[in-house]
């Protein structure tokens, strides 16, 4: 089985990877419509702009879907394990773990909020996953 790769780091994802390495989850905005997105992008999905700024994401949300994996796709990944949609505050949806919780336990809107794992391999970086608050 292969081994999770490690993230490819260009201009438009370097800064949000290297804020996972302090803990910070960072979601880009828009400078011309507000809008916010993730993941990162060279141009607003919203108005086509590419003034883009960073900003800092409240870490809370809800579960809009789950599932449960029970085969991994990489060894560094352990199944079982929850993947899930999440629904930032800030209107924006990431698609991550739940974690420190049992499926059972499992609901659509369900209120979240953020942990963090290190990422599988050498790197400094972290994951971004949720567990029930």
């Amino acid at each position: 089985m292969a081994r999770l790769p490690e993230p490819e780091l260009d201009s438009t994802n370097s800064e949000w990877w290297h804020a996972t390495s302090r803990g910070v989850l960072l979601i880009q905005m828009c400078n011309e419509c507000g809008n916010h997105q993730h993941y990162p992008r060279p141009f607003c999905i919203g108005c086509g702009s590419s003034s883009l700024s960073w900003t800092e994401a409240s870490g809370l949300g809800t579960i809009q879907s789950w599932t449960l994996i029970r085969r991994a796709p990489y060894e560094d990944l352990k199944a079982p394990y929850v993947l899930a949609l999440i629904d930032l505050d800030e209107n924006v949806r990431l698609l991550t773990h739940l974690v420190g919780c049992g499926s059972d336990q499992i609901v659509c809107e369900a209120q979240v909020e953020l942990r963090w794992i290190k990422a599988p391999g050498a790197n400094l970086f972290q994951l971004p996953v949720f567990t029930i608050r």
